[in-house]
């Protein structure tokens, strides 16, 4: 089964036509990642995606595997505490790109660079989504990005 996954990584890596050094990274990166995975016991807690695997067959693994720490929070049950996840999201969406931005290999701009951002108002059915230049995230004096 680990030569069979091994080769899926390797076609679907393939199938991206990534330079030579980010194919390079990616697949050093997957080892690592196994190896931890390994070491720490973990395989339990992972989504294996198999080459069979639809995908509606490991969206429902995912969900199932992560039901229990979904249900156990954080949540927000205020307005404020809403705001406070929505933007944690945004932040930890910036800092992805702003740490890929940052490396030699890497193009574009860190100022202009579009990102789709979560609304932070605070209705909990909202599910909007905003694009923004990165450089414009956080906004200016502090305010939520809104999209109503």
């Amino acid at each position: 089964m680990a030569d069979a996954l091994a080769g899926l990584q390797r076609r679907r890596l393939a199938e991206r036509g990534l330079p030579e050094g980010v194919h390079t990274l990616y697949t050093l990166l997957l080892a690592d990642l196994a190896a931890r995975i390994q070491a720490h016991g973990l395989a339990g807690r992972v989504v294996t995606v198999t080459p069979d695997a639809t995908p509606a067959a490991t969206r429902t693994a995912a969900e199932a595997l992560l039901a229990g720490p979904l249900a156990e929070g954080p949540t927000a049950t205020s307005p404020d505490e809403r705001r406070t996840l929505r933007r944690a999201e945004n932040e930890a969406v910036a800092t992805q790109y702003r740490t890929y931005l940052a490396r030699p290999w890497t193009t574009g701009d860190p100022d202009t660079v579009p990102v789709t951002f979560s609304c932070e108002c605070a209705d909990p059915e909202c599910t909007a989504q905003l694009t923004r230049p990165l450089g414009t995230f956080p906004p200016a004096g502090g305010g939520a990005l809104r999209c109503h």
